[in-house]
């Protein structure tokens, strides 16, 4: 939980969420946030 990752692992899907964007990794969640560098991946609970 509140990993960072600069990329998504192969294999996600973009379920519809309401109120956000989210990706699901196999059982895993991510949400897309944006830097300085660009844009990351940061693991998080289900929606």
């Amino acid at each position: 939980m509140g990993a960072i990752y600069a990329t998504l692992p192969a294999g996600c899907i973009t379920p519809a969420v309401q109120g956000g964007t989210y990706y699901l990794c196999g059982n895993t969640w991510f949400k897309p946030s944006y830097g300085a560098n660009g844009v990351y991946y940061r693991v998080v609970t289900a929606p």
